[in-house]
């Protein structure tokens, strides 16, 4: 089995994180960014209701999937870094339920969702990882749901801030105290359900408390216990249960 994971892709190292892999395991997952490609910021990879079979390995940068209606008005869901495989919702259908756009210049690597039969027949652990991946996905939407519903503009973004962090931290196995932010305004606006004004207070209110540096494209961490406070942050839903996985 391997545990040395400096040389991986993002993609191996976030499930080398849940378990020991086998090199064969290794492998196959390796076999999905096979096709690398660049996108740039901004670009449409797939679009809502379109034909969609593909899954996509982030390898480096940010995107997202959003739903909107029929007005156009958007509302993002999730947020996908490298490491992460954007379009698993979409593998229980023909067509795409949520349009796949990036947020930065991206390397993406698509694979055919006939590609999960090679992973889930060959590796029982690798399907248990997947799975649980997946769920976590699951449980960070039901938090923005909470934070739409029930949480005010200040906790909203303390919360996504305490989150991404925690995110990061997780994919990069050690604590961070500066990261990227490189959503606009206008796509914080559409994954908070707030006003780009509101999010430019919330901004400022942030800046003067000290908790965090905003500047451009990166936040620095000042003081996180109050900023996990201030969002009423728990990653109970981040911290999956591994203890079930097959170990053979």
């Amino acid at each position: 089995m391997s545990n040395n994971n400096d040389n991986h892709s993002c993609l191996v190292k976030s499930y080398l994180a849940q378990a020991e892999l086998r090199s064969n395991e290794i492998s196959l997952l390796a076999s999905l960014e096979d096709n690398p490609q660049e996108f740039e910021r901004g670009h449409t990879i797939v679009g809502q209701g379109n034909p969609q079979r593909k899954l996509y390995v982030v390898s480096k940068g940010w995107c997202f999937n959003y739903v909107h209606d029929h007005n156009g008005r958007r509302q993002i869901l999730d947020i996908h870094m490298p490491g992460d495989i954007a379009g698993t919702r979409e593998v229980a259908y023909n067509t795409s339920v949520s349009a796949l756009e990036t947020a930065t210049d991206c390397v993406l690597c698509p694979f055919p969702r006939t590609k999960l039969n090679d992973l889930f027949g060959n590796s029982s652990r690798l399907t248990g990882i997947f799975f649980l991946i997946s769920m976590r996905r699951e449980s960070i939407l039901m938090e923005r749901i909470v934070n739409l519903g029930r949480r005010d503009a200040f906790q909203r973004i303390c919360h996504y801030m305490a989150e991404t962090k925690d995110r990061l931290e997780l994919l990069n196995g050690h604590e961070i105290t500066r990261m990227r932010q490189p959503f606009t305004q206008a796509q914080l606006s559409d994954t908070m359900g707030l006003s780009e004004v509101h999010i430019s207070r919330v901004f400022k209110r942030l800046k003067d408390s000290g908790m965090v540096s905003i500047d451009s494209q990166y936040v620095e961490f000042l003081d996180t216990e109050a900023l996990i406070d201030a969002a009423q942050f728990s990653d109970h839903h981040l911290n999956v249960d591994k203890s079930w996985l097959h170990s053979a």
